[in-house]
C-alpha cells in the first residue's frame, strides 16, 4: 500500500501555498496553510490529505487557476505567464504528494551496459543485481538454442512452464519459429530491459499486468528483457525476441519468451 512521503507533502503545501500569496490570494490558501502547521508536528496520513486537504486545494486551486488562466481565450491572462507555468508545475506536485503512486517507479539508465531507459519498480538498490543475471541467463539459454542443445535451453525455462511444456513440444515451437522468421537463429543482440520487479512490493503486481504467464509466482518475478535473434549476422536480419525472466532457486530463468518480426 503507498502511504505518504511528509516531506513532499510540506513542500507541495508551501509551493502552492507561496503561489496564492504571489498573485494576491492569501485567502484563498489559507486553509492550506493551517494543514502545513499542523504537519510540523503530525504524520500526514493519505485518509486526510485525500479528505479534507484535497478538497481545501481543489478550492484553490479553481480560484488560483481563474487569477493566471482565461479558460475562454485557452491562454494566461496578461501578465501571468510565469505564474500560470508555477500554477502548473505546483498543482501537478501537489496532486502527486497526496495521491502517491501504489508502486514507485525510476527510470535507470545503464543498467548491464543496456544503454537505453529502464523502468525500475520498486527499491532499485538491487537492478543492476537483476539487471546483470536476467541478460545472463538469457545469453546461456539463446546459445542453447544456436547450438541446437535443447536440454541444456529446457532447463533454463521456469519450472510452471516446464509443467505444462515437454521438451518435444518446446523443440517443435523453435523449428515451427525458424520456419516462420527466416530461419535458424545464430546470434543475440541485447536491446531493452524494459522492466526490473525489484523488490516484493513491487512484485505484488498483478500478473495481467506486463503479459506474465497465469501460473507464474508472483514473487519469483524479476525483468522483462527485449532483445533480437540473429539469423545472418552480415546482413543483420532476423527476428525480435522478448523474455519474461524469473528467480528460482536454482537461479534465474526463463518464465516465457516470444518471437516475432516488428
Amino acid at each position: 500500500m503507498p502511504s505518504a512521503n511528509k516531506e513532499a507533502v510540506q513542500k507541495a503545501l508551501k509551493d502552492f501555498i507561496a503561489l496564492g500569496r504571489a498573485v494576491g490570494l492569501p485567502k484563498v490558501v489559507l486553509p492550506l496553510e493551517k494543514f502545513l502547521a499542523e504537519f510540523e508536528n503530525t504524520k500526514p496520513t493519505l485518509k486526510i490529505l485525500q479528505g479534507p486537504v484535497h478538497a481545501a486545494f481543489s478550492k484553490a486551486f479553481l480560484a488560483i487557476r481563474e487569477k493566471v488562466y482565461d479558460m475562454g481565450m485557452d491562454k494566461p491572462r496578461p501578465g501571468m505567464k510565469e505564474h500560470n507555468q508555477e500554477f502548473d508545475r505546483a498543482a501537478r506536485a501537489f496532486s502527486d504528494a497526496i495521491f502517491p503512486p501504489a508502486f514507485v517507479e525510476t527510470e535507470v539508465v545503464g543498467l548491464a551496459g543496456i544503454k537505453k531507459s529502464t523502468t525500475v519498480i520498486g527499491d532499485p538498490k538491487d537492478a543492476k543485481a537483476i539487471a546483470k543475471q536476467s541478460l545472463d541467463v538469457i545469453q546461456k539459454f539463446s546459445d542453447a538454442v544456436f547450438q541446437q542443445d535443447l536440454g541444456a535451453g529446457y532447463k533454463l525455462c521456469a519450472n510452471e512452464w516446464r509443467t505444462n511444456m515437454s521438451i518435444e513440444q518446446f523443440a517443435a515451437s523453435l523449428k515451427s519459429a525458424d520456419s516462420k522468421y527466416g530461419g535458424v537463429a545464430v546470434d543475440l543482440i541485447m536491446e531493452h530491459i524494459t522492466w526490473i520487479y525489484a523488490d516484493a512490493d513491487a512484485r505484488k503486481k498483478s500478473n495481467s499486468d506486463g503479459d506474465w504467464p497465469k501460473e507464474t509466482p508472483k514473487q519469483n518475478k524479476r525483468s522483462l528483457v527485449g532483445g533480437f535473434w540473429l539469423t545472418d549476422k552480415k546482413l543483420k536480419s532476423g527476428r525480435s525476441v522478448f523474455f519474461w525472466i524469473t528467480e528460482e532457486a536454482e537461479g534465474y530463468r526463463i518464465a516465457k519468451f516470444k518471437q516475432y518480426l516488428q
